[in-house]
């Protein structure tokens, strides 16, 4: 669209009055082709497209910070389950060993509830990391840094 002003000086030789023209001109285009209509479309489909995005990138971030909690509840009830293994370890150990010292139970039953301790202090670590593992990703998801306390 525009706006154009001429002015213009008509005199004809022999006219002793001179005559002004102003002419005002408006031009509005008509038709552009349904170029401003593509243009609303094409702005409306982009816009609806980032909506979309937006709508998920929210559903997978609450998605993620779900199955971290979860995740960090079963590692700690895993991390517990461990301890009270290792503490029934601990208890078998202390009755064999009582055994071994009355002569009714032999070595090997002794080093093997000596390697169950073991093998339960193992797993009792793993679990540890774990549950840690899992603790650190729920800080990441919710948006805290590991460092702040």
């Amino acid at each position: 669209a525009g706006v154009t002003i001429t002015a213009a000086l008509r005199a004809e030789k022999a006219d002793p009055n001179p005559r002004w023209d102003v002419l005002l001109g408006l031009s509005v285009p008509v038709f552009d082709g349904f170029g401003r209509y593509h243009s609303v479309r094409k702005a409306d489909a982009e816009t609806s497209l980032r909506v979309s995005r937006l709508e998920r990138a929210r559903r997978a971030a609450a998605e993620e910070v779900a199955l971290a909690r979860l995740k960090v509840e079963s590692f700690s009830e895993v991390h517990a389950l461990a301890l009270q293994q290792v503490d029934a370890a601990e208890r078998a150990l202390r009755h064999t060993l009582d055994l071994y010292e009355k002569g009714n139970a032999s070595t090997l039953e002794l080093t093997d509830a000596q390697a169950e301790i073991e093998r339960q202090k193992l797993q009792l670590t793993g679990t540890f990391y774990n549950y840690h593992s899992a603790s650190y990703a729920l800080r990441r998801a919710v948006g805290i840094p590991w460092d702040e306390r």
